[in-house]
């Protein structure tokens, strides 16, 4: 009669080691899978901005080059603000992708 105790015992031990593996992968699947989501929607929201950026460059390109008055100065300036505004997207882009 003890060693049918034993063996119960033994077959309750494997069932709970069974099921807490089970739990513990699902828990990691899902924080490895929402970790990639985010960073996949944020990389989206980059790629949207640098497309409306280069939409911007592509329209000033397309007027220096019919003609229109497009001083230096002005592309410039242009030119600068973007580069500033895309540095601060990237780094407000990067503290979002830590936070969440």
């Amino acid at each position: 009669m003890g060693n049918k105790t034993g063996l119960l015992d033994d077959f309750f031990d494997f069932i709970f080691m069974v099921f807490s593996a089970l739990f513990i992968l699902f828990f990691l699947q899902i924080i490895i899978s929402g970790g990639i989501e985010q960073n996949h929607r944020v990389t989206l929201n980059l790629v949207d901005r640098v497309d409306m950026v280069n939409d911007y460059l592509t329209e000033i390109r397309g007027s220096f080059e019919q003609g229109k008055n497009t001083s230096m100065e002005e592309l410039s300036t242009t030119i600068k603000s973007i580069h500033e505004y895309g540095e601060r997207e990237v780094e407000k882009a990067a503290l979002w992708g830590m936070e969440k």
